[in-house]
């Protein structure tokens, strides 16, 4: 396929920002992501609008009404109105009545948005590979200055650099902005000195062009047009690239660059590889325009003088705080903080901590003078009644025992209840001391929303990292993992917005390692798990766990991180058989095995247990790399725990766990009193059926979702382990509160789940399981809507398509339409429910496998019709290059997605082979097939079902 490189910009938008609407909803403080806009704009406005950060900085006094043009009010003629903004906060704090002031409250919504925004930053610069702590932090925007000092606090960066137009800075920005011309050439040649010639022509052709279009723009080549060479550099079997400068009259220099950027961003470089120019680049920078900053000089030797001196609240505080204009500063003037400095284009608030020295070009650089800078954050406050059950629910905010309801092993006989807890239930969990401060064990609100955001923001950062460091397409690539961070007792305290059905289940596995080898576990120690019998799903999944001690005697917490391997072993390549009968024949298992003992990585071991065996993994290697790179996303996310901990102190951020999950807790209670018992059967095309019936309680706000009478366990792979269940529901009931909550633990405590033992959704082994995971989740998800009456049925598959030999092995699911509501029509062409992956791109698969992509499309009229239609599913069409073993896993081939409340059913999917002469052949929902050099495989995905008679 054709390559297109087009120059373009990554934005990541963090939803923080001055319009940012604040709220309280009950429970939680809440920033964003809601905006005020430009109209009506935040409530100071005074044109209606609600409130937002910057009515936070107003009530707090950090933004002076006096120091702003009157262009406010219906008329645009009238001041920034302070009063409309203290009024709003005053009815809020009658409202949340937690024994905050107005300004208090306003404080707390800022420490909010400055996490949110700090955390954007963090994420963005540990994609790319840099550590903030010895950088400047660069600040524009109308608000940039009014949080600078916060957000660096934030991010361990103790410089600023603030320009006199950072108000304006994009504006300026553009208008200064150079005529770029940028000339690209697909190259895919190895990074070898015999092609430098070759090179040095291509470049010179690439130059002319570029020249060419300079000129046709009547602009002049003159010495201060600036041109440079660069290529986007690779290594073999990988998509990600790297802009590296291309000299090559020094030659050795380029894969040393390229070698450094890729240690920085990926934390590591495999020298046995060869280096791969993918493309190469010139560009040519004609300046239009210069912007003098001429150095400027002290006209007088006279201190700095404010021009008024205001109440600003910092810290818990109203403090006297000195305004300096910007214009009357001069060169090595210093403003030691809190101070505001107010100019043309933006608002800088010197925080406590901090000062501001004039540079001579006009620049503010702000420094900290404090070892120990403030947090800037409110402080650590037990307040009675912070959390009002009369408004959240049965939230029971106060610490108390997180343990499950009775619990029977998932290879015993039934289950009632939750997965496995470690400590004896009877004993509240030794991670739950009270607050350093305060008495009752209340959650502080601000502070309650803070971690929330801080727990899943380290989840995130564990999956950048894997993401990063990872080898594998289904990892790097598709994004097929998972990360998260659980509380000591092995309970899910946070995640990023990863796979639902790892999300779910992987709690399991925590347990499933504290209950055999909690007696054994050391620092320094990870451990692998894929046994859907003791915490897993598929075997393709594979959970690194570590356990953390923060210098404890026992774990005070946990992270995982689990991945989609490309190949396990198994009887296929891919390890997705279409056809195994027995868990021994979908690839290498390993139950809660030493992965790294002591810090040393256990490679011997590990690549022993890959290579031996009936059906061992395929591509051994592969598997160690993508290990490494879940070892590293786990170490990740005990760095930023011990942060945490630095920052908090130990038990308080124990205690937040608690909260995190009580107030998830709480959220689904709500979201249970006003749903309806109901009972919903839905067949599978393998022949069995899934069952449920939900019963609602609304005295005690909970749900009793019971699988009885769904088929024994099948001699097929569908066959999905108790955990898969339990992570569906959680899923489902998630998916009901119509509110921003973490997906935790908290989640479940309101639900009793009951399984049949040796049935189709906890079956004993060795049964099959690989379509569970995949299959059978996506049908106790549609089950369990159609039994709630919400939602009509999505495709219901993920549609598991895998190819390969010894060589190559490659997996995808594909995307299909999802269920129609009772309000919302369906989507076309998207992952639904249990699974998030992202399809290869068409470049990347045909570049990688011997493979064509021919066609990809929507399958028009395959969603059901209702008044709210079902979505389409998508029609997939690629052809083979040379031999290979083809599976498909797949369902809904012969039932159909159902439609609710008379809207009509979608559309069952179809897969078939077109052989090189033309000859069709028809396969059925699961099927393995012998592909030849120029035969054809199409599958069609199924359309979800409609909601509602079409009117």
């Amino acid at each position: 396929g054709v390559r297109l490189r087009t120059p373009m910009m990554a934005i990541h938008t963090v939803a923080a920002g001055g319009g940012s609407i604040v709220q309280f909803d009950g429970a939680r403080y809440r920033v964003g992501p809601e905006s005020a806009g430009a109209n009506p704009g935040p409530a100071a406005y005074g044109r209606g609008g609600p409130l937002t950060v910057t009515d936070c900085n107003v009530m707090v006094g950090k933004l002076q009404p006096g120091f702003f043009p009157q262009v406010f009010g219906p008329q645009a003629n009238q001041p920034l109105a302070r009063a409309i903004a203290q009024q709003k906060f005053q009815t809020l704090a009658e409202k949340i009545d937690d024994g905050r002031s107005p300004e208090q409250i306003a404080s707390g919504f800022l420490a909010i948005a400055i996490e949110k925004m700090a955390n954007a930053i963090k994420f963005i610069s540990l994609q790319r590979g840099y550590n903030l702590t010895g950088y400047t932090l660069c600040c524009f925007g109308g608000a940039g200055g009014q949080h600078a000092c916060l957000i660096a606090e934030a991010l361990g960066m103790t410089r600023i650099f603030l320009h006199p137009y950072a108000g304006v800075l994009s504006a300026y920005g553009i208008g200064l902005a150079d005529v770029r011309v940028i000339r690209e050439q697909s190259m895919e040649l190895p990074l070898a000195v015999e092609y430098r010639d070759m090179l040095r022509q291509q470049f010179t052709q690439l130059d002319q062009q570029a020249i060419a279009e300079l000129k046709s723009q009547d602009l002049e080549i003159t010495p201060d047009v600036q041109s440079d060479w660069r290529g986007e550099l690779k290594y073999a079997g990988s998509d990600s690239t790297l802009t590296v400068p291309c000299n090559l009259d020094q030659w050795d220099t380029i894969q040393q660059q390229f070698e450094a950027a890729h240690r920085q961003r990926y934390g590591f470089v495999t020298p046995e590889k060869p280096i791969i120019i993918e493309s190469i680049a010139v560009e040519w920078v004609c300046p239009t325009m210069t912007a003098e900053e001429p150095r400027l000089k002290r006209t007088d030797a006279n201190s700095p003088q404010p021009v008024t001196t205001v109440s600003v609240y910092f810290i818990d505080t109203w403090q006297k705080t000195p305004i300096f204009e910007r214009a009357q500063l001069q060169p090595k003037d210093v403003i030691v903080g809190p101070a505001i400095i107010t100019e043309a284009t933006g608002t800088n608030v010197i925080e406590p901590g901090w000062q501001a020295e004039v540079s001579d070009r006009n620049h503010l650089i702000l420094t900290t003078t404090v070892e120990t800078i403030p947090t800037g954050l409110p402080p650590i406050q037990v307040v009675e009644n912070s959390i009002n059950p009369d408004s959240v629910g049965n939230a029971h905010p106060t610490l108390r025992s997180l343990d499950p309801p009775s619990y029977a092993d998932p290879l015993s006989k039934g289950v009632q209840g939750d997965l496995p807890s470690s400590k004896n239930p009877s004993q509240p969990p030794a991670a739950s001391p009270p607050l350093p401060r305060g008495a009752g064990g209340i959650a502080d609100l601000v502070l309650l929303e803070i971690f929330n955001n801080r727990f899943r923001a380290i989840a995130e950062q564990m999956g950048t990292t894997l993401q990063n460091t990872s080898y594998s397409v289904n990892i790097k690539e598709r994004l097929d993992f998972s990360c998260a961070l659980f509380d000591a007792e092995g309970h899910l305290v946070a995640n990023a917005p990863h796979i639902p059905v790892h999300l779910g289940s992987m709690s399991a596995s925590i347990a499933s390692l504290i209950q055999a080898q909690s007696e054994r576990l050391e620092p320094g120690d990870v451990y692998i798990l894929n046994n859907p019998y003791n915490g897993g799903t598929h075997l393709p999944d594979v959970t690194v766990i570590t356990p953390v001690f923060l210098n404890q005697a026992q774990p005070i917490f946990y992270v995982a991180s689990r991945g989609h391997h490309a190949d396990i072993g198994g009887i296929t390549p891919g390890s997705m058989p279409p056809n195994s009968t027995d868990v021994r024949q979908e690839g290498v298992l390993f139950d809660n095995e030493l992965l790294v003992k002591g810090g040393e990585f256990q490679a011997a071991l590990i690549l022993a247990k890959l290579t031996t065996g009936d059906y061992p993994a395929r591509n051994p290697d592969q598997n160690l790399a993508d290990l490494k790179a879940q070892i590293a996303a786990n170490e990740q996310g005990i760095q930023a725990l011990e942060q945490l901990v630095e920052q908090y102190g130990l038990a308080t951020v124990q205690a937040y766990m608690g909260y995190v999950q009580a107030n998830a807790e709480a959220s689904v209670r709500r979201a249970i009193a006003v749903l309806q018992d109901g009972e919903f059967t839905c067949p599978l095309d393998s022949g069995g059926q899934i069952q449920v019936k939900i019963m609602i309680d609304r005295a005690t706000q909970t749900a009793t979702i019971d699988f009885t009478g769904t088929s024994p366990q099948q001699a097929n792979n569908f066959n999905a382990p108790a955990a898969i269940a339990q992570a569906v529901v959680l899923y489902v009931f998630r998916t009901l509160v119509e509110d921003d909550i973490p997906l935790n633990y908290g989640c479940l405590k309101p639900l009793n789940i009951m399984i049949p033992s040796g049935c189709l959704l906890n079956p004993n082994p060795p049964a099959a399981v690989v379509a569970g995971n995949v299959e059978t989740s996506q049908a106790i998800a549609d089950c369990l809507y159609g039994a709630l009456g919400v939602m009509a049925a999505s495709q219901g598959t993920m549609n598991n398509f895998t190819f390969g030999n010894e060589r190559y092995q490659y997996y995808e699911t594909i995307c299909g339409g999802s269920g129609a509501g009772a309000s919302f029509a369906g989507t076309d062409a998207v992952q639904t429910h249990m699974t998030n992956s992202r399809l290869t791109d068409p470049e990347v698969l045909e570049w990688r496998f011997p493979v064509r992509l021919e066609s990809f499309g929507i399958r028009a009229g395959s969603g059901g019709t209702g008044q709210y239609p079902g979505g389409n599913g998508v029609v997939r069409r690629i052809q083979f290059l040379e031999p290979m073993t083809a599976a498909i896993l797949s369902g809904r081939r012969r039932t159909q997605p159902f439609g609710l409340a008379g809207g009509q059913s979608g559309q069952s999917g179809r897969n078939w082979v077109i052989r090189a002469d033309g000859t069709e052949e028809m396969l059925r929902s699961t099927a393995q097939v012998e592909m030849r050099a120029g035969d054809r495989i199409v599958i069609e995905t199924p359309g979800g079902g409609g909601f509602g008679e079409a009117q």
